[in-house]
């Protein structure tokens, strides 16, 4: 990994606009091909490692200019390949699009929308093989049981208190009824080092339910492994046979992993829920593309998702499934077996019929 000032920045590129500093450590690069990845997550794992996948598989040498802590994320690179700033400067929220100057038109209508990306770019994308590249030598202990691993945030979201998490009465009912025939990998960053993101964390619950239910967390691995936040991020999903995350950027990389992805997105106001009625965020979306081996599935009602994961993954009688050429749901006395609607149609998606409401529990 290269640093492009070792130094503390100078006084002259501290009160510098943002696009201008990015401009600067971008040009300073000594390599003729550049991605420029100073975007949000989600656009980091959708566009920016999908096009350095795609050179690094025609072999063309290249360099990518991210976010620290991110080369986990471009585990082809070689680190020459692989360039960031300093930690001390922070390109904050709202701006990261402006300063992003990517070597292509962000796409952002598209992205957020139902396409492949391949569409877009044709060989010069690629799906990143993450599932691959973290499931060998991985380090992470062995398990008698198979694992749920939930991909859980809480911070600031839009300017707002946080929004899309995982509320404290989810992770005790999801406690009582799976840990007898899995092991739980809990993930969410709450401090610490070897993650990166303009928005802090904040404390809750969580961790106090993962403590009760011995869930093991992604700090008991860290500790075990000493390997930085989002190494050990990748090692645990790659482990994962199933995965309930919450939406953004922590959906879209479960989408890489596991056998079966739900991805919960609060719903509610959509002015505080940012992108949660983008297709992105659900069924039948192109994250569900990114690994051919699982299915992603999305719904905005935690209550019916503990009874669907319940009957799939415990009961495991003809577990719920889509139709392979269709987000709708085709099969036959849906709400006799769950006691509620399935909600889906040919383009929508929540499993409340696509209804935009609050969460009727948050305690």
């Amino acid at each position: 990994m290269a640093l492009i000032h070792n130094a503390p920045l100078p006084d002259h590129l501290q009160v510098r606009p943002e696009t201008v500093v990015a401009d600067e450590l971008f040009d300073a690069i000594p390599k003729k091909l550049k991605i420029r990845a100073l975007s949000e997550y989600t656009h980091i794992f959708t566009q920016y490692a999908g096009r350095s996948y795609s050179y690094h598989l025609l072999g063309v040498d290249h360099a990518v200019f991210c976010h620290p802590h991110s080369q986990a994320f471009f585990p082809w690179l070689t680190p020459d390949q692989f360039y960031t700033y300093p930690i001390e400067y922070k390109f904050h929220s709202g701006h990261r699009h402006g300063c992003s100057g990517q070597d292509v038109p962000l796409l952002l209508p598209n992205i957020l929308g139902d396409c492949n990306p391949y569409k877009e770019w044709g060989p010069c994308w690629a799906i990143p093989p993450y599932r691959e590249f973290y499931s060998k030598n991985n380090p992470l202990r062995e398990t008698k049981k198979p694992i749920i691993v939930l991909n859980n945030k809480y911070q600031v979201e839009w300017k707002h208190n946080p929004h899309n998490y995982f509320p404290p009465w989810f992770l005790d009912q999801f406690g009582k009824n799976f840990t007898e025939k899995y092991e739980i990998w809990y993930i969410r960053y709450n401090g610490g080092t070897g993650y990166h993101d303009d928005v802090a964390a904040k404390d809750y619950a969580d961790y106090r339910i993962a403590k009760k239910f011995n869930f093991t967390t992604i700090y008991d691995l860290i500790e075990e492994t000493g390997l930085p936040y989002n190494v050990v991020q990748m090692y645990m999903l790659a482990k994962a046979k199933y995965i309930v995350t919450v939406n953004a950027g922590n959906a879209v990389l479960s989408s890489f992993f596991g056998e079966e992805v739900w991805q919960y997105h609060r719903g509610g106001d959509r002015d505080l829920s940012g992108y949660a009625g983008a297709q992105i965020h659900q069924n039948g979306s192109w994250i569900n593309l990114f690994n051919k081996n699982n299915a992603v599935y999305s719904t905005s009602n935690l209550e019916h998702l503990l009874i669907i994961l319940k009957h799939n993954w415990i009961q495991k009688e003809k577990p719920f499934v889509l139709n392979e050429t269709s987000p709708r749901y085709r099969g036959i006395g849906f709400k006799k077996r769950f006691g509620f609607k399935s909600g889906f149609r040919k383009r929508g998606v929540y499993l409340n019929g696509g209804k935009m409401e609050e969460q009727p529990r948050e305690d």
